[in-house]
């Protein structure tokens, strides 16, 4: 076997580690490298060292919270409470964007407009109002009372036509959802 292979530049050893020089340089100030010249296992092992000994926020917190999946920590409860805590705050800013608009949302949708006039005039998505409709009963059903009472009367509804025409009442809205099935 011949003689291991000696990296003296900075920029060699930044591309065999994928570290920048910046990094390497000061990988050396907190002793985990020495100066040039370097062998391959001398920069592998420098490339897998820590530059501090502070540990990462969460890294000490119980397994099943959404800090510990922060510090890095994949097992299933971590990323459980990671996705719960993520979920909730959507949620949570869903309805606070909503809240102003409320009243006037579903009064419009009571006289007859459509998601898209409701958007032009508050500006929340159709998708933000079934999306919430999807989670929260209460605004599942004031949104249901409403489209049932704006609904055109000229329509056949409960028919996928009634969809295409723009009707989003819950009986032209099941239509829709049997046939996409």
């Amino acid at each position: 076997m011949g003689k291991a292979k000696t990296v003296t530049s900075w920029r060699e050893a930044a591309r065999i580690t994928g570290l920048t020089p910046a990094t390497l340089r000061a990988r050396v100030e907190a002793g985990n490298l020495t100066q040039p010249p370097w062998t391959q296992a001398a920069l592998e092992k420098a490339r897998d060292a820590k530059t501090t000994n502070r540990s990462k926020r969460g890294e000490r917190s119980e397994h099943g919270t959404s800090a510990r999946w922060s510090a890095g920590c994949n097992c299933e409860e971590c990323a459980g409470a990671h996705l719960s805590a993520v979920r909730d705050l959507r949620r949570r800013k869903s309805l606070e964007a909503l809240e102003p608009h409320r009243e006037q949302i579903l009064s419009m949708l009571a006289s007859g407009d459509t998601y898209k006039k409701i958007f032009e005039k508050t500006g929340i998505r159709p998708q933000a109002l079934t999306g919430i409709a999807s989670w929260d009963e209460e605004w599942r059903q004031a949104l249901d009372e409403a489209l049932m009472s704006g609904r055109r009367p000229d329509l056949n509804h409960g028919t996928s036509w009634g969809w295409r025409c723009g009707c989003r009442c819950p009986e032209c809205r099941d239509a829709h959802a049997s046939e996409c099935r």
